[in-house]
């Protein structure tokens, strides 16, 4: 992505963050690839321990619980299943995958010391995702609507750009000379061994 994209993304989630006071931090993910961050000034920075952490949650819990979500609205007949005897949700408040695009969950990071904080994973459209990490005492439930303007905004502001990135990370393969050797390569892990980080 050149730089005058990644600088409208940038500021697209400073500009969407300004209404939630409780954020530290926005992130920007397409697939699993980190298009752009913005933080706060007086907040703890993120360490790439966390931005590989904050990648695999946006992908997994998100399609993790829109799974659930499928699965569940599969029995449609209104008769519990074996396999949903665990689900107290009564069948009225299943939700489709449409309506899935907002999740909260509480996400232990590394920098300085290991430390909770409360990632909000947003859709913004099919495989972009937005990360909003807020403290860990903020209650989802007090702070919706604030997260559901931030998701909107964000939205709105990226509409221009979220096309070009989502066919870019889809058409783009950033180790494609290696596929022949190593079939099915996915991600590279570089360790620095003489600091021993990854």
């Amino acid at each position: 992505v050149n730089d005058e994209i990644r600088d409208r993304c940038q500021e697209a989630l400073q500009l969407a963050m300004e209404s939630f006071e409780a954020s530290s931090h926005a992130l920007l993910f397409v697939g699993s690839k980190l298009v752009c961050m913005f933080s706060k000034a007086d907040v703890t920075p993120l360490t790439m321990h966390d931005l590989f952490l904050l990648s695999l949650h946006a992908e997994v819990t998100f399609d993790d619980r829109c799974a659930s979500a499928t699965s569940s609205n599969a029995h449609s007949d209104g008769e519990r299943h074996d396999d949903d005897a665990d689900d107290d949700r009564p069948a009225s408040e299943e939700e489709s995958v449409e309506e899935v695009s907002i999740f909260h969950e509480v996400v232990f990071l590394h920098s300085p010391d290991v430390r909770p904080c409360g990632v909000f994973t947003c859709l913004v459209q099919d495989t972009a995702r937005l990360l909003l990490i807020t403290r860990p005492d903020v209650e989802p439930a007090q702070v919706e609507s604030s997260v559901v303007f931030f998701q909107e905004e964000a939205q709105d502001r990226l509409r221009n750009d979220i096309d070009f990135l989502l066919v870019k990370e889809s058409t783009h393969m950033t180790m494609i000379s290696y596929l022949h050797v190593c079939p099915g390569l996915v991600h590279f892990i570089y360790i620095d061994r003489t600091v021993n980080e990854v």
